[in-house]
């Protein structure tokens, strides 16, 4: 399992916000896939680099540099995603909330969030994701990857303004 450390607003593992693509491949190597999420409404936005089966998303702005970074709790046998000493995906939501709260030292960014689902917190251009919440879990399967809504399952960071800048006025 390779465990990525987390460093808000810098970036994760070995990149940085601002790394190149061509850099990006010479220490990642080729990507799982490349693809654009929007192919039909956004077909001329930046491919998206994917890694460790999807739960490593480099995004990259029109000059071909990370500028955002998702990591998602789905088979996460094959990654780690750490924050300081944290185990992301292991924390229930409410206690990761409360500890990027502290380290912000104020609550999230209530107008760029959507809460209860999703939580950012902009000094650190980071968000929080689940689809679902614990009142209204409905078991897909037994084994059901969504945590009963208890975990967030995606996490995004990005460059400094990522998240501030596109919502300013």
């Amino acid at each position: 399992m390779k465990q990525i450390q987390l460093v808000p607003l810098q970036g994760a593992g070995k990149l940085a916000f601002g790394m190149s693509r061509s850099d990006v491949e010479k220490e990642m190597g080729k990507p799982f896939r490349r693809f654009r999420e929007n192919e039909e409404l956004l077909p001329d936005e930046p491919l998206i680099d994917s890694y460790f089966d999807d739960q490593w998303k480099i995004f990259y702005d029109e000059n071909d540099q990370v500028e955002y970074m998702e990591f998602s709790a789905f088979r996460s046998e094959d990654l780690k995603v750490m924050f300081e000493q944290i185990d992301i995906f292991t924390v229930p939501a409410e206690g990761l909330v409360s500890t990027f709260e502290s380290v912000c030292g104020k609550t999230c960014d209530e107008e760029l969030s959507n809460q209860p689902y999703s939580f950012v917190f902009g000094e650190l251009e980071l968000q929080l994701w689940r689809s679902v919440i614990p009142e209204d879990y409905e078991p897909i399967e037994p084994d059901d990857e969504y945590g009963k809504g208890e975990f967030f399952t995606h996490l995004g960071v990005g460059r400094k303004g990522f998240f501030t800048e596109e919502n300013a006025d």
